[in-house]
């Protein structure tokens, strides 16, 4: 973090710069990172990936998982199969919409900028699960609102796994300074227009 280089089973992984260095950290705190050529990582830990199941497997209905890495996707899909369960990465289509409100897949893993607003997921099931969260706050709320929604018959469960000790508090921490802001400059705008 300091010296933004990190050396791994004898290569070296480096951060140009603070945004890479933060995308850098976030790889780290869900258990890979990225090695130089940007497609290939290398794992260094699986407890977040032991907690995600944990909480899937203990969910009476399916689960939505939200990743931003694809190597969050790849290792989180790998696990499930390994376990014998049946996880699917959200592709968008109808299809797979109408599925997942069926509740016929138990654990869909959702990159958030690919669940924008109008997605209709609530009659699927009730619980989301943040793998990794996004410095968005718009992909984040987006992402909430998939299952809280008009229509969703169960409160909904918002769980955020986070890696002591890592950037995963400070991202949860600035997307909750965020959405106060938001809100403030909201309610100024209103008290100007009332």
């Amino acid at each position: 973090k300091k010296e933004q280089v990190l050396e791994l089973a004898g290569s070296e992984i480096t951060a140009d710069n603070a945004a890479v260095l933060a995308g850098r950290l976030r790889q780290l705190a869900s258990g890979a990172i990225y090695e130089a050529d940007g497609q290939s990582y290398q794992e260094l830990f699986s407890e977040k990936l032991d907690r995600c199941f944990y909480l899937t497997s203990n969910t009476a209905t399916p689960c939505l998982v939200a990743y931003y890495f694809r190597s969050d996707a790849s290792r989180l899909l790998a696990y499930y199969q390994k376990n014998g369960v049946k996880a699917e990465i959200f592709d968008g289509s109808p299809g797979m919409i109408r599925r997942w409100n069926k509740g016929k897949i138990p654990v869909m893993l959702v990159q958030p900028a690919s669940a924008g607003a109008g997605l209709n997921l609530q009659d699927g099931g009730h619980t989301l699960i943040w793998f990794t969260l996004p410095w968005s706050l718009e992909q984040y709320q987006q992402m909430n609102g998939r299952l809280h929604r008009q229509g969703q018959k169960k409160p909904v469960i918002i769980h955020h796994l986070l890696t002591k000790g890592t950037i995963d508090r400070h991202v949860l921490d600035s997307l909750r300074k965020k959405d106060l802001f938001q809100q403030a400059l909201l309610e100024a705008v209103k008290r100007t227009v009332d």
